[in-house]
């Protein structure tokens, strides 16, 4: 009894952390592969300011500024040069205020993976097509092949417009970003603004590297400034884990609270029952001091075993019902579901295995302490 209960009681937690854990994942996995990359470079003091008046002043004067020193540094997959539009965007009938971006349309594809294509295709390096959000295409009640154009004002404040083929639609998971936004190409992007600067690099950092460490490699770039992709995407991802731990401290709570107890009292019971046994130990001229090393070495090895029974049954079931992931709804303030990944780490197995040891421990010296106050005579009748 006690073996079982420690068993599905630690596999029922390690289970919860696991696929908390993959929840979690999902979430970071979506911003760096839907929108930001691992984080966004601009130039200092740029941030920020970008709705302000000449802002564009605030831009790298062309990739060649910042792209060789993020490729000297070694430490990057790839990176994004990237130019935002705002202006109208129209199908010749309607017109609405549009978010866009100039990217390289080829080099993102490839790295933006978890960014859904509703219908057709990404931008694929070639001049004069659009890709555009799930929302603005239903607000435009644009087919792909159509025209649709664009205009703006250019970095000196004249007007000017491009006509673009859609080619694609695409949805972030994000409503408000799906609603409004596009990509271009990035010289696209750069003509429509008579401009051949850049507002900033999106970048893909490799196996391995931490954040820090690319910041570290470019500390002598004192007019950069660099920002991961949790200061960029505060209110989705940020406050998104925010909510989402808080909700599993609670859950994880109450199911610690219940497999403790059920342990407790399997042990306690099992204690009890016992009172003959150790009874007639002391009888025999054993003192208290050895039966209790001798309880503690046997909780300690059942403990123990059954905690890596359970974290072995979580294994198997991980790895064979629950191989192809988990289907989860949408996430607060998302728009699409996920399919996430049982994932677990060696601290929560250590954790969870010093949880229950400890309340084997505590358990068996609340049960055993009363037995031994029991007299031998009374205890060797109770059999």
């Amino acid at each position: 009894m006690i073996f079982s209960t420690i068993a599905f009681g630690a596999a029922a937690l390690l289970l919860f952390r696991g696929i908390n854990h993959g929840i979690l994942s999902d979430y970071r996995e979506m911003s760096i592969h839907s929108r930001y990359g691992h984080g966004t470079l601009f130039k200092k003091g740029y941030h920020g300011t970008e709705t302000k008046e000449n802002a564009w002043k605030g831009w790298f004067k062309n990739a060649d500024e910042i792209l060789p020193h993020l490729t000297q540094s070694g430490l990057l997959q790839d990176s994004f040069p990237r130019l935002g539009l705002s202006g109208l965007i129209g199908n010749g009938t309607v017109s609405l205020s549009g978010l866009g971006m100039g990217v390289k349309g080829v080099r993102e594809a490839a790295f933006f993976d978890r960014l859904k294509i509703i219908e057709g295709h990404p931008l694929d390096g070639s001049r004069g097509n659009i890709f555009i959000g799930k929302g603005l295409a239903q607000a435009l009640n644009v087919k792909l092949g159509q025209s649709l154009s664009f205009l703006t004002t250019t970095v000196d404040g004249s007007v000017n417009m491009m006509s673009f083929v859609l080619v694609g639609v695409f949805e972030t998971g994000v409503k408000a970003v799906d609603d409004v936004s596009f990509k271009v190409e990035l010289e696209d992007a750069q003509v429509l603004l008579d401009t051949q600067a850049i507002e900033s690099v999106a970048v893909a950092l490799k196996p391995g590297v931490e954040w820090e460490d690319l910041k570290a490699s470019l500390w002598e770039k004192n007019d950069v400034e660099f920002f991961s992709f949790e200061e960029l995407d505060q209110i989705n991802y940020v406050n998104g884990v925010r909510w989402l731990k808080g909700q599993s401290r609670i859950f994880e709570l109450i199911i610690l609270v219940i497999i403790l107890l059920g342990i407790f009292n399997a042990v306690t019971v099992s204690v009890a029952e016992r009172c003959y046994e150790f009874s007639v130990a002391r009888a025999n001229g054993e003192k208290k001091v050895d039966i209790l090393r001798l309880l503690f070495t046997e909780m300690s090895l059942l403990g123990a075993g059954s905690a890596i029974c359970g974290v072995i049954l979580v294994v198997m079931v991980s790895r064979t019902f629950l191989a192809n992931g988990i289907a989860m709804p949408p996430a607060p303030g998302m728009t699409l579901g996920s399919q996430i990944t049982v994932s677990y780490f060696p601290n929560d197995i250590l954790t969870i295995t010093a949880l229950c040891l400890i309340t084997l421990f505590i358990s068996a010296v609340l049960g055993v302490v009363r037995v031994l106050h029991v007299p031998i005579a009374k205890g060797v009748q109770l059999s």
